[in-house]
């Protein structure tokens, strides 16, 4: 009964180091899952070592779809550039992508530090597309400056948005 217990708190605190980010990575879903199967966790456990750290179970089964969503637009990204480039009908179908499985901003940069690049970084892949494409992602940087998780304006990832404004002619 006392290792039961002892399970169930260890495990809360996995939990609490897991969301203190607020993203679950398919790598740590894994790991909770391993430890529930091993310790026996029930639902109704993590249902109360969920409570105790201030989640719910639909907040934390969001996280967990949040999670495969992001490593998933991951992958598209990297194959993406993986010639370096971004070209229109590449950007289009990314676009298409974030639209469809609801890729938020956060997420878009998140993503972009998963694959060691910056917004800037990102913008400058741009450079031989057209104005068009030039355009849809000047409106996504305009859309992630007002984003209260964006970064702050004079970091690296807002120069992007400067860049862009001097390849594609349009003012912010």
């Amino acid at each position: 009964m006392a290792d039961a217990a002892l399970s169930c708190q260890v495990f809360a605190g996995l939990l609490a180091a897991v969301l203190e980010d607020e993203r679950i990575s398919p790598d740590e879903r894994e790991r909770l899952d391993a430890y529930r199967e091993k310790h026996r966790i029930t639902d109704a456990q993590q249902s109360e070592a969920l409570a105790a750290i201030g989640w719910t179970d639909a907040q934390f089964a969001e996280k967990l779809t949040e999670g495969e969503e992001l490593e998933a637009y991951g992958h598209v990204l990297q194959a993406a550039l993986a010639d370096d480039k971004m070209t229109e009908a590449e950007e289009a179908r990314l676009a298409a992508y974030r639209k469809r499985h609801k890729v938020s901003r956060a997420m878009h940069r998140d993503a972009l530090a998963d694959v060691g690049l910056t917004e800037a970084q990102y913008a400058a892949k741009f450079v031989g597309a057209t104005r068009e494409a030039l355009g849809e992602y000047e409106a996504l940087l305009k859309e992630a400056m007002n984003d209260p998780q964006a970064p702050p304006r004079n970091s690296a990832q807002f120069c992007g948005a400067q860049f862009l404004s001097a390849a594609g002619g349009a003012q912010f």
